[in-house]
This record gives C-alpha cells, structure tokens and sequence, in this order.
C-alpha cells in the first residue's frame, strides 16, 4: 500500500465544542496528520498540527506554501506544524524552490525521532529552533 494520509481533528466532530468557533479554531491550526503505509508520494495537507510520518519504506512527501496574512483574513501566518519521523528510512518534504527561508526546500529525516517545526509567515516556511531533520 502506497503513502496515504489520516487527519484527525483535535476536537472531534462529535464534541459539542466542534462547532463553536474556539473548537474551529483549534482544528485549523492543530490537526494531527497521519502518513503510514509502504511510502512512495503523497501530500501533507494540513498547514497547522503535527504530522507524523509512519511509512514502512521511503515517504516522499510535498509540502505546499503557507498562504501569506493572518488567519482572519484566510491566511496562515503565526500557524505551526511539527513534522516527525516514526521510522528509520530517508523520508523526504520537497516545498516549492525557495520555499524555507534561506533559499531552501527539501527537509530530509534518516532515523526515529527526526523533526522539524517550521512556521508560517508571508508565504515561507521559517524553520523554529534547533532540527534533527536536515534542511537542504
């Protein structure tokens, strides 16, 4: 079975809360994604959360670019996302040229525990602190 991805939402749907605009706000910026099978392509689609990656073989996963301006007006500056390897394999996240701030676009993860935090701001990802994947 090739990559294929779950979100799950912080607050699920089946909460009262899901549907107030706090509960809206917290599943916008804080899905948990969920990337699992044997590997090959696929697509992280959530902006804001964690992602995790669980493939068995080689996950070549493509990141798009956050949309620039505050999350009131449709964008996605301020939101997080914290991507982590579960599994020893040399997974990738390839965003658009120039895509990570430093003229950078590929995030590369080798061993269980590999992360990354990037956050969005003006159409680039920024990386936060220190990662254990490396950025090329």
């Amino acid at each position: 079975m090739a990559d294929t991805a779950v979100v799950t939402n912080k607050i699920p749907t089946s909460s009262p809360d899901a549907s107030t605009k706090l509960g809206a706000a917290l599943n916008t910026g804080g899905n948990i994604e969920t990337h699992s099978g044997t590997g090959g392509a696929g697509v992280i689609g959530i902006v804001g959360g964690s992602v995790f990656i669980t493939d068995s073989g080689v996950a070549a996963l493509t990141l798009a670019q956050p949309v620039a301006g505050a999350p009131s007006a449709g964008g996605n500056d301020g939101q997080r996302l914290t991507i982590i390897c579960t599994t020893a394999q040399a997974h990738t996240v390839t965003t658009a040229a120039n895509g990570i701030k430093g003229s950078k676009h590929i995030i590369t993860f080798a061993a269980v525990g590999d992360s990354i935090e990037l956050d969005a701001f003006n159409g680039v990802w920024y990386v936060v602190g220190t990662p254990t994947a490396v950025v090329s």
